[in-house]
């Protein structure tokens, strides 16, 4: 009965800087809740791409939130809008108590969509999480893998014959791995290439210099050095129990001594000594290249739902590594120079609204 009266009383509200602190103690105190529900990237994303930020809070009668929705306003090259939670990142959407609470934030949700002719609005949800009604598409997996406070039993208990034969190859190449903020330019050299050979656009160094500084103390800049040169590298943010791994990469031509597996070994270790629960792999495409190598590390699959409410279009997009409408673009994208890209990446990375 009490929730019943409780739930009568629910109404969503815009987020407001004196809400700042309740937000935080509610994802906290809510164990779905995951780094991308941060407060913090809404100055982050606010600062780096000059997004509007539309966050929803449910709050009872006496102010207590019963549940968060992140929402970006997102514009593609052809000034269609999106409402989208979160761009870029694996999974976010509706945090919240019980259903009537995820009615009061999705309805509110839908009627911002309709007052701003958004095409629709997309919950990146975790499978497990889907919200009933709405159209769904299952492309993607997020990839974790538990951990233990001794690093030895996860080497042998986890990783397969393969990671670890080539963890070993990369430590006989003398490769050095090394942790901290000043390699961020390195790593951002690396990152920006690789996204050049992958096809597609960079993030601007300022989203990784936003990051060090919102989340001080939680960030993490990992890189892997042949010789002096950085070839390899990590951005690591700890959130809750999890270290999470948002960006990583290495360079094609220095694969064959195995930079990107010494990488993420060093992660694991350092998530390991520091205590944490879980090591997040991020989000792949089911039964690809990317997918198979996490498998590898013992993380296992939690199946992605990615959730739509239609407004001005009529069908949902369709965009992931099987599947993908910029198959020219991407073609023409890795045949660019290098400073062409590196110029260009991150002015237009901001539109395309379903990275």
């Amino acid at each position: 009965m009490e929730g019943r009266i409780l739930n009568s009383h629910l109404r969503v509200v815009d987020y407001a800087e004196h809400y700042h602190q309740r937000w935080s103690a509610f994802i906290d105190s809510i164990p779905e809740a995951n780094l991308y529900h941060d407060i913090l990237w809404k100055s982050i994303f606010e600062k780096t791409f000059a997004f509007n930020s539309r966050y929803l809070i449910c709050i009872g009668l006496l102010d207590d939130i019963y549940g968060i929705l992140p929402l970006f306003e997102i514009k593609d090259m052809f000034g269609k809008i999106y409402l989208v939670s979160i761009p870029f990142f694996t999974v976010a959407g509706v945090c919240a108590l019980n259903n009537d609470v995820i009615s009061k934030l999705l309805q509110r949700a839908k009627e911002i969509a309709c007052s701003i002719r958004a095409q629709y609005v997309e919950l990146r949800h975790l499978a497990s999480r889907s919200i009933d009604g709405l159209l769904s598409r299952h492309s993607f997996a997020t990839m974790r893998l538990k951990l233990h406070a001794d690093e030895n039993i996860v080497w042998k208990d986890s990783l397969n014959d393969k990671a670890r034969n080539q963890v070993r190859k990369a430590q006989r190449s003398g490769l050095d791995a090394i942790i901290g903020p000043d390699e961020l330019e390195g790593f951002y050299k690396v990152y920006a290439q690789n996204m050049h050979d992958l096809g597609s656009p960079a993030m601007p160094l300022a989203f990784f210099q936003n990051m060090l500084v919102k989340f001080v103390g939680r960030c993490s800049v990992l890189v892997v050095k042949h010789k002096g040169k950085t070839i390899a590298g990590m951005f690591l943010v700890k959130h809750k129990t999890t270290m999470f791994n948002p960006f990583a990469s290495s360079l094609k031509k220095y694969n064959f001594l195995c930079p990107n597996n010494l990488a993420y070994w060093e992660a694991i270790k350092m998530s390991c000594r520091n205590g944490l629960s879980y090591f997040d792999f991020g989000r792949s495409t089911i039964g690809t290249g990317p997918f198979k190598f996490k498998l590898q590390w013992g993380a296992i699959p939690e199946n992605l739902s990615y959730q739509y409410s239609l407004c001005k279009t009529s069908q949902m997009p369709i965009c992931d590594a099987i599947n993908n409408r910029y198959d020219l673009a991407i073609k023409i994208w890795k045949r660019l120079p290098i400073w062409v890209t590196n110029y260009i990446g991150p002015k237009i990375v901001r539109y395309l609204p379903e990275l």
